[in-house]
């Protein structure tokens, strides 16, 4: 149902192409370089989501989105999922700082022009964790990026992911 431009394709693949078999999932997408490395691994198909190129219809935001998301990884459609959640609100260069690792989820004193930012990084952050366990329980390969110290694995909703003996 998806627009063939929303999916990156392996070489040969054909204007009438359709996914036949299981693919990946690319959250946040993005530049792309995640699912061009996966194609070059091998991937038959990656759907990709980001806001930037459909601000409604890939909004990571809105809970129909989410939700058809979550549908797509329950009917088997993937083998790999990857999601750089955007986060600003996570980094170290803000000043003043909005996180600490006493206060993940956000400091109470943050000035109020960071409060959206802050809250859309923790909203990403619960689902994310919820779309990981999904994919844990169903032996979904999954991965996700943040480098920051102050991070999405201090994160309350991400603690118990962290300390799964299969999380490295």
């Amino acid at each position: 149902a998806f627009p063939q431009a929303r999916f990156r394709l392996s070489p040969g693949a054909t204007a009438q192409w359709k996914p036949r078999q299981q693919g990946a999932l690319d959250l946040f997408s993005g530049s792309g370089r995640y699912a061009e490395a996966l194609l070059e691994a091998g991937a038959p198909w990656v759907l990709t989501y980001d806001s930037k190129a459909d601000p409604v219809g890939q909004d990571l935001l809105r809970p129909e989105v989410r939700q058809e998301v979550e549908s797509l990884l329950r009917s088997g459609a993937f083998l790999s999922v990857g999601a750089g959640p955007v986060c600003s609100s996570l980094s170290t260069s803000i000043t003043p700082p909005v996180r600490t690792s006493r206060w993940p989820a956000g400091v109470p004193w943050m000035r109020a022009s960071m409060r959206e930012r802050v809250r859309q990084g923790n909203s990403f952050a619960t689902w994310t964790a919820k779309l990981f366990r999904m994919c844990i329980a169903l032996k979904v390969e999954c991965w996700v990026e943040n480098t920051e110290p102050i991070c999405l694995w201090s994160m309350p909703s991400w603690r118990p992911i962290a300390a799964l003996p299969q999380v490295r």
